[in-house]
């Protein structure tokens, strides 16, 4: 189940239509009797009055405004009820089940079923996503976040295709491939802003160690060195992407492909990992990392005294919803399983910094 949120400007616009339009008709109604050039018959019932009253002066005034601003003044009366309109018409939350949708407005709930849905589009405007539904005659909109349409995509019927390709319907039953607007990414790099002693260093990286070798990961863990042009730093570099196999001359093995959609995955799954864990060494070691991907090319953000910036997730989340990814298929840990054992003899070795060192072990360093 995911509950939505209509987005206000909806009643907003729909209740200024009606405004306007009352106002419109008021305006009119108004100008035709009491303008400056009104008809004789009308002129002649009106102006006969013996004394001049202060709604001859409301005529005067309204008459001086000239038609944009009278029909303004003639509007915002109007709008106050056309909002509440708008209110009890337009639901003020959608939620969304496998079996049926559901709107609440003014308290009142109102239900259809889920084989009632005819389309659904989604759309942005600026930072926002919109979703809007279809359902029995009826378009209903919503603020989805950014990373909730794969939940939602879970609970919609087989038929109805990917809205991020803008207008779905139950008539186009075989999508074509969507190309991803977000590329997987190559690897993710950390490098601490602070600089530490060796020793320090040292306990951090077999701390960072014991933590990643908790965990299965696709192709490359939590990895931390010495890199020679700054060793004062901490450093670290996880390639994401997995390669297609090769064999020993460097020629692709047909048939032994890996899936994009595998890849991407498990890249996803991984790239969430790392971050976990270099928000706990960030918390308990009070270390700023400064998190970029394709080789450091590319800066997605700082992790500052545990926090996650925005921008991060923001990051991970464009991965998930240009693949499609669905919290199932990020949670099955079975499924994860399966892929890497099919894929597990075209493992990488681990990355091998020409620009590292490693620190030397304690028996070396006592020597």
């Amino acid at each position: 189940m995911v509950r939505l949120s209509s987005p206000i400007s909806s009643r907003l616009i729909l209740a200024g239509s009606y405004a306007v339009i009352g106002g419109i008709g008021v305006y009119c109604v108004f100008w035709l009797l009491y303008g400056e050039a009104p008809r004789d018959e009308v002129s002649s019932f009106l102006y006969q009055a013996p004394d001049h009253t202060a709604f001859d002066d409301v005529l005067k005034f309204m008459n001086a405004l000239g038609p944009p601003f009278g029909i303004l003044a003639f509007t915002i009366p109007f709008f106050p009820f056309t909002f509440l309109y708008a209110s009890f018409v337009c639901p003020s939350r959608i939620t969304v089940t496998d079996t049926e949708i559901r709107t609440k407005s003014f308290g009142s709930e109102r239900r259809w079923h889920m084989s009632e849905l005819q389309s659904v589009t989604f759309k942005e405007a600026g930072n926002s996503q919109f979703i809007i539904f279809k359902i029995g005659g009826k378009t209903l909109k919503a603020e989805i976040e950014h990373g909730r349409w794969g939940a939602i995509r879970d609970l919609l019927p087989a038929g109805i295709t990917n809205p991020v390709e803008q207008s779905t319907s139950r008539q186009v039953r075989h999508a074509l491939p969507r190309q991803p607007a977000v590329s997987i990414p190559d690897s993710l790099s950390y490098v601490s802003i602070d600089k530490f002693e060796a020793d320090y260093r040292s306990e951090i990286y077999e701390q960072a160690a014991q933590m990643a070798g908790a965990f299965e990961w696709w192709n490359e863990p939590l990895w931390l060195f010495d890199r020679i042009s700054d060793p004062d730093r901490l450093t670290g570099q996880s390639r994401l992407f997995r390669p297609d196999p090769v064999d020993q001359d460097e020629i692709h093995i047909i048939g032994r492909e890996i899936p994009l959609q595998e890849n991407a995955l498990m890249c996803f799954i991984d790239a969430e990992r790392i971050i976990g864990l270099l928000q706990a060494l960030s918390e308990e070691h009070e270390i700023t990392w400064t998190v970029s991907e394709n080789e450091g090319r590319d800066e997605i953000g700082t992790i500052h005294e545990g926090a996650v910036p925005h921008e991060i997730y923001q990051w991970l989340n464009r991965i998930r919803d240009s693949w499609t990814l669905t919290q199932a298929e990020i949670e099955n840990h079975a499924l994860h399983e399966r892929i890497r054992q099919k894929h597990t003899d075209s493992r990488l070795a681990p990355l091998n910094q020409e620009d590292s060192q490693p620190l030397p072990s304690e028996k070396e360093a006592g020597t």
